[in-house]
């Protein structure tokens, strides 16, 4: 489950910004501040874009080794625990 957020992150980090903006202009209207709401919404999604790749590498930075990208103690343990939960034939 986590590893499904971690790989959609900037989806949910766009869709989390968007409903704040769209309750801000509920809330309080857009009053003449066209240019300036375009400003905010372009430096926003550049922000949420960086953070969501920052967000993405760390996750695989702990969940890799940095030198053989072959997967970790913590990745293996997570993937056996969905293994071992699945009823499987003998």
């Amino acid at each position: 489950m986590k590893d499904q957020v971690f790989k959609s992150i900037l989806l949910v980090l766009i869709v989390g910004g968007v409903i704040i903006w769209l309750a801000a202009i509920i809330f309080y209207g857009m009053g003449g501040m066209e240019t300036t709401f375009f400003i905010c919404i372009t430096s926003q999604l550049l922000i949420i874009i960086c953070c969501a790749l920052v967000i993405r590498a760390f996750h695989q930075q702990a969940n890799s080794d940095s030198l053989t990208g072959v997967s970790n103690r913590r990745r293996f343990f997570a993937k056996m625990a969905g293994v071992f939960g699945q009823r499987l034939p003998i």
